[in-house]
């Protein structure tokens, strides 16, 4: 005779629980961590020593490279005013020198012909101011 074994009987309300443990470790810059550098020494002595001598490197020479950019930024940007400048004193003396003709023009008796001068004058150099002024913030704007 040969017996039948049953199944185990499933109830309704029987759980299982299972516990998951995960470990991560993150590691941001160029030096491991602890762990790993004292594994790394164990392997070579003087493989800890050439890894961090290799960190301070990198970081030396970021710092010298933002240096260089910002020393260039500074440099541009001074460029930048003394161009703005020249532009203003040109603007100034163009200004001034059609003001004096159109003046000199009326007092001879050309009064139509010094209100052509004075008036594109003036008229010319507020569209330039306007038109650079337009420009330049479009400029800002998509950089």
């Amino acid at each position: 005779m040969s017996k039948k074994s049953n199944p185990p009987s499933k109830t309704p309300h029987s759980k299982q629980t299972v516990q998951i443990a995960e470990q991560r470790t993150t590691v941001s810059g160029p030096i491991p961590s602890a762990d790993e550098m004292a594994r790394y020494k164990t392997i070579d002595p003087e493989l800890v020593n050439r890894i961090v001598s290799l960190a301070e490197r990198e970081a030396a020479n970021r710092h010298k490279m933002e240096a260089l950019a910002l020393n260039a930024n500074i440099e541009i940007s001074n460029k930048q005013f003394s161009e703005r400048r020249l532009g203003q004193r040109f603007g100034f003396g163009i200004g001034a020198l059609g003001l004096i003709c159109s003046v000199a023009l009326s007092w001879i008796g050309a009064n139509n012909t010094a209100s052509i001068v004075g008036g594109s004058t003036v008229l010319g150099l507020v569209g330039i101011f306007v038109t650079g002024q337009i420009l330049s913030k479009k400029d800002n704007s998509t950089s």
